[in-house]
């Protein structure tokens, strides 16, 4: 009886498979409804997510060179969906994005593969809101540019820029084609606002385009990224400019006196020491030498030469000057002189002296028609200085007796005789009175 309760219990066991199967689906739907209301699957959203470029050498093994386009190598947004406790354990470190550059496509984009370290079999989905990487591969080339050093800005007044040097003056930067062919110049930028001494630091070194744009080679790689800068700020001053002659103008003929240039400021620098110590610039009589000329005298001087030490000019080109000696003829004029207009001085002590010369004598002055025509025998002064006499024959002691002596004259500068000039000296002691 058992037997048979237990084979009638497996017959309509077997011969109701599709009630069984009907079970079997709501269970498994009675065990999801439970899940997930106890454990639901919920979205999470993971922002600017990198991605990780393999094989990359693929491409640089072969002197070439990438770039990543629109920043396509940062996922801007991956949702995981997931039940909830995986979710509450993600983090961004968990996330993996990665493209293989072997998986390069013909329009240069690569795929992106996003995974998770961990809960991997429990994530129902994961997407990004990219899913390429897009490259843009080019051919590598490198340049070799001189580093120039330019200056931004100005120095304090009555300042002005010295020479620059720098440690180093040339780069060597790689990088794609399209790159390094823009750059067509290559600087070190020092800002010297305001300075009023020379400077050392590091700068920058920056690129420039052919218009002088510059650009960006943050890209590219190069030997150096900065050099050091040495600037030389120096104090300047405008100082008069002196000329001497040196020499006599032909017979006959007299410098007047007057010296032109065509300009009589120096415009100089150097180190402030040496600048403040400088008054005038002085050019000696040998740089200008009238020796035999007989017409204005012009020449052109150098005066670099004539600098104090420590001391240039602000412009080089400004060191050359025109001087010009006038030179005219000279003239004379004949002037009576008589022994009435004879002074005579420093008669010695117990004597009576009185001069006379030849009636009709005649002095002869030469020198400019400009200085020579406004004399007269009032503003030539003649005189006798007995002392000084003496003192020329070494006379200690007058005498009586005639004796010949020299007449001088006052004389304006560039005016001489043409001979000298004497009278006749009659010294008697007082006590035998005048003769």
């Amino acid at each position: 009886m058992k037997n048979n309760t237990v084979k009638n219990f497996l017959n309509r066991l077997s011969n109701n498979i599709g009630l069984k199967i009907v079970s079997l689906i709501a269970s498994i739907f009675l065990w999801a409804v439970v899940t997930s209301i106890s454990d639901p699957a919920v979205p999470q959203s993971f922002y600017n997510v990198p991605v990780k470029l393999l094989n990359t050498d693929s491409i640089t093994s072969s002197s070439r060179v990438y770039e990543v386009l629109d920043e396509t190598d940062v996922i801007p947004r991956v949702t995981i969906r997931a039940p909830r406790s995986v979710i509450s354990e993600l983090d961004m470190s968990d996330i993996e994005a990665t493209a293989d550059v072997n998986d390069l496509s013909s329009l240069d984009t690569i795929s992106i593969k996003i995974t998770t370290k961990a809960y991997q079999e429990k994530i129902l989905s994961i997407s990004g809101s990219i899913d390429t990487v897009k490259l843009k591969i080019e051919n590598k080339k490198s340049k070799t540019l001189a580093i120039n050093v330019a200056t931004i800005g100005e120095p304090a007044e009555d300042y002005i820029i010295g020479d620059t040097s720098i440690n180093q003056n040339i780069v060597v930067i790689q990088g794609a084609e399209s790159l390094v062919d823009s750059i067509s110049s290559a600087r070190a930028e020092i800002d010297v606002t305001g300075l009023t001494q020379s400077i050392s630091t590091n700068a920058d070194i920056k690129m420039y385009d052919a218009d002088g744009e510059p650009v960006d080679y943050s890209k590219a790689s190069s030997n150096i990224r900065s050099v050091g800068v040495k600037v030389g700020i120096l104090k300047t001053a405008t100082v008069p400019v002196t000329f001497n002659v040196d020499g006599a103008a032909a017979s006959g003929y007299c410098a007047t006196g007057e010296i032109g240039t065509d300009r009589d400021t120096a415009y100089i620098c150097g180190d402030t020491s040496f600048v403040d110590s400088v008054t005038a610039i002085d050019v000696p009589k040998e740089a200008v030498n009238i020796s035999d000329q007989k017409s204005n005298f012009i020449t052109e001087i150098d005066i670099t030469r004539y600098l104090p030490a420590g001391v240039s000019m602000v412009n080089s080109s400004d060191s050359k000057y025109q001087v010009t000696v006038f030179i005219e003829p000279e003239t004379s004029k004949h002037i009576s002189v008589s022994r009435d207009d004879i002074r005579v001085i420093n008669v010695p002590e117990g004597y009576n002296a009185t001069v006379s010369v030849d009636e009709g004598s005649l002095v002869e002055m030469i020198g400019l028609s400009e200085k020579v025509s406004s004399l007269n025998k009032d503003s030539i002064a003649p005189t006798v200085d007995i002392q000084s006499w003496m003192n020329e024959k070494g006379m200690t002691e007058a005498e009586e007796g005639f004796f010949n002596v020299p007449v001088t004259f006052n004389l304006p500068t560039g005016v001489r005789m043409s001979d000298s000039f004497s009278a006749t000296l009659h010294l008697v002691k007082s006590s035998q009175g005048d003769e």
